[in-house]
């Protein structure tokens, strides 16, 4: 099965936000802090790099030739999980925040992506077609242990993200609707519950550190647009008009989105002037900055705390 990941994404799709949600008035509020890790191809191919939560001192973290993608921070914010091609298949490698330490977490002839850290810290989570479709798994920190989280030889599970109590992961998923809707499961197993309902596609979701939220993508209404709701699927609505081009007859134009760890922001992809960029803004959507403007695309971020 082919997976459609970011190449395909960023070739055949592209959002944008209105310039008047770009604000530059300073703000008496405290500014984002911690760290944003992020890919961008900006020296070629895809590759991971890590800046300030204001874009400063952004820094490459590694250097292989495969594709390096879907970074995502430790809760202690020691180390980063990701996927590599570097071997000719997608696997899911662990890295120490300063990019040293470069290793494979597992080894699978088929592909395994989108790692997502269990609260505690002591399982990832991630996707893989090792047998069939797309469905979820966790793994410990070596590798010993695998748990089978959905079993669905027919249907597409991915992009799993856990919550804050490790309870539940919240993913998308084809089952019922072939556009991928919104499922929690629990992590021990067990039948997942759908939250979304809707013909558009709604995707990528990803809790909020409280708890108390789940942001997420959709296009109900024609264009790629950022939501919330409740973690029972109540209370569904727009936190930000981000029209889109529409050019996207297969792959799609966002990457997840990243809340701070205080919860007062979040962080987002976006395509402007064909590029795309990472940005910030406060979780009610507003005011919302650009942090990279560099050639090439930059993707994938997750928000991290600061030097441990």
């Amino acid at each position: 099965m082919q997976r459609v990941r970011v190449l395909v994404a960023l070739t055949l799709g592209a959002i944008g936000l209105p310039t008047n949600a770009l604000s530059q008035e300073p703000s008496d509020a405290p500014a984002p802090s911690g760290r944003i890790v992020f890919i961008s191809n900006r020296d070629g191919d895809f590759e991971i790099y890590v800046m300030d939560a204001d874009g400063g001192n952004q820094t490459r973290l590694t250097y292989s030739e495969g594709m390096d993608a879907e970074p995502a921070w430790s809760p202690d914010g020691r180390l980063i999980a990701f996927y590599s091609e570097r071997d000719g298949n997608a696997e899911i490698y662990l890295m120490n925040a300063d990019g040293s330490g470069q290793r494979r977490l597992v080894r699978h002839p088929k592909g395994d992506y989108s790692p997502a850290w269990s609260p505690d810290g002591r399982y990832i989570a991630f996707d893989s077609n090792r047998e069939g479709a797309l469905d979820l798994y966790a793994t410990n920190l070596d590798g010993t242990e695998l748990l089978h989280i959905t079993a669905d030889p027919e249907e597409i599970d991915s992009y799993p993200h856990w919550s804050p109590d490790g309870k539940e992961i919240a993913f998308h998923s084809t089952r019922g609707d072939e556009n991928r809707e919104i499922y929690v499961v629990s992590v021990e197993g067990g039948e997942p519950r759908r939250l979304t309902d809707n013909p558009a596609l709604e995707w990528l979701p990803t809790w909020s550190p409280d708890g108390s939220r789940l942001a997420f993508w959709s296009t109900r209404e024609g264009q790629w647009e950022m939501y919330l709701m409740e973690p029972d699927g109540s209370n569904q609505r727009r936190l930000n008009r981000a029209p889109a081009r529409m050019e996207m007859p297969r792959g799609y134009a966002v990457s997840r989105m990243a809340w701070s760890p205080d919860g007062r922001f979040i962080a987002f992809n976006s395509f402007r002037d064909g590029r795309s960029d990472i940005y910030v803004m406060n979780a009610d959507g507003t005011e919302a900055r650009q942090l990279t403007e560099r050639q090439g695309h930059n993707w994938d971020p997750d928000w991290g705390p600061g030097t441990p």
